[in-house]
């Protein structure tokens, strides 16, 4: 399953969207920002796909993209674990997480 955008790296939480040829999920905004400056979709070379298919060369009315409010639902489900301190909760509880209460946060050792 693919949970994290290839774009931007963030976790595909909200404003989720899907080329529907080739499963590929991206943010709206990534997708939309990437279609427009890169030649090809990194996914796409990765499982081989030809250029005339790539998510990026597509035209907007070929690409069919829509919101995917089922990834948006497994990723408000699924546990994670904070890469700082193992501390696990969901995507929404690690993100505060990391952001506020990791005991971690901001050390510079070599362990962290």
């Amino acid at each position: 399953m693919q949970l994290k955008c290839p774009v931007c790296e963030e976790w595909l939480e909200t404003d989720v969207c899907q080329a529907v040829e080739n499963g590929h999920k991206f943010h709206w905004n990534c997708f939309f920002k990437m279609q427009s400056s890169v030649e090809r979709c990194a996914l796409c070379i990765e499982d081989n796909l030809p250029p005339e298919y790539d998510c990026f060369k597509l035209k907007m009315n070929e690409v069919n993209v829509y919101e995917d409010k089922a990834s948006m639902r497994d990723m408000a489900h699924e546990i994670f674990t904070c890469n700082i301190c193992g501390h696990a909760g969901t995507s929404t509880e690690i993100k505060l997480h990391t952001e506020e209460d990791c005991e971690n946060v901001g050390c510079t050792c070599a362990i962290c």
